[in-house]
């Protein structure tokens, strides 16, 4: 079985996505192996972050949906996304930027200046939120978590 970082989400706009990994263990090492295609997705998903072993998927209208890749069967050893949360209607909207800071969440508007910070909960699988303001500068063009 790959680790959980080898593991490669594909997502379209029309609602398709492929789940895959990059090979490190047999004889294909190196190599892109797909494990999964489907098309059961929500459409237009405008951010999708990979949090720790969780994937947060974001669009503009605030509609928001967790998930992870689940090893799947260690014989086999096929990944395959699995849907946690949602996809469900609530998420605040018009977020520019989200980025994933560790375990956390920073979500930024760089038109405005409003930011938010959440997790996943490794519990539940939701996600939580932390902080929200208005009081932060705007016009930011790029946002990157620094380990």
């Amino acid at each position: 079985m790959e680790p959980l970082e080898s593991h490669v989400l594909f997502v379209a706009s029309d609602g398709r996505f492929a789940v895959g990994a990059i090979d490190e263990i047999d004889e294909k090492y190196g190599k892109y192996v797909q494990t999964q295609s489907d098309t059961f997705f929500q459409p237009n998903w405008t951010h999708v972050v990979a949090v720790g072993p969780h994937i947060l998927f974001v669009r503009h209208d605030g509609l928001f949906e967790v998930g992870h890749i689940d090893q799947g069967n260690p014989a086999v050893g096929l990944p395959r996304y699995v849907n946690t949360e949602g996809p469900k209607p609530g998420f605040s909207t018009g977020w520019t930027h989200i980025v994933a800071v560790g375990p956390h969440i920073l979500f930024v508007n760089s038109d405005t200046g409003r930011f938010a910070v959440g997790h996943i909960d490794e519990y539940t699988r939701q996600y939580v939120n932390t902080e929200s303001s208005t009081d932060f500068a705007s016009d930011w063009t790029h946002v990157v978590a620094v380990a």
